[in-house]
């Protein structure tokens, strides 16, 4: 009788420390569980700010784009100047101060 009663406390401490056990393993799943929010949510918000810098870096290209178009005029309007200013000296020289 001693015995049956002595392996049943035994159970009734294993069940009890098996009760513990899985306390901490809820415990730790649930802390998983945050981590893996917290990654999810800085990573959406990582992927917002990748779409930010994709915009500016978009938003560069054209202001270079059009930098670059302007430095073409310009380079253009220079070498029309330039040979307006040749032909106007060509036209002067032919003019004599009496």
């Amino acid at each position: 009788m001693q015995r049956s009663q002595d392996q049943a406390q035994s159970c009734v401490t294993q069940a009890a420390e098996a009760g513990e056990s899985l306390q901490s393993i809820t415990q730790a799943i649930s802390a998983i569980n945050d981590m893996n929010n917290q990654i999810a949510t800085a990573s959406e918000q990582q992927g917002m700010v990748m779409e930010e810098i994709s915009t500016s870096i978009n938003a560069i290209l054209t202001q270079v784009d059009e930098t670059s178009a302007g430095s073409r005029n310009t380079a253009v309007s220079s070498d029309s100047m330039r040979a307006l200013s040749m032909e106007l000296k060509t036209l002067v020289g032919q003019f004599k101060v009496a």
